[in-house]
């Protein structure tokens, strides 16, 4: 193999990961945005669930 090649493939390659890193990051974004927006949800139906003077059982923290 020439260096061209091998220095292309490595380039390619690096660039591979590059993509793959950002796709993970946007996926692991919306993953933590989905599981906040659950876990507030949660909060606020036992909150909304209390009799008064009732302490509530979930604080909503994960």
């Amino acid at each position: 193999m020439s260096e061209e090649t091998i220095k292309n493939y490595k380039a390619n390659q690096a660039e591979t990961w590059a993509e793959e890193a950002e796709i993970e990051a946007e996926l692991n974004a919306e993953e933590d945005t989905q599981s906040r927006e659950f876990y507030e949800k949660r909060a606020a139906e036992e909150r909304a669930s209390l009799k008064e003077g009732e302490t509530p059982k979930w604080t909503g923290d994960p």
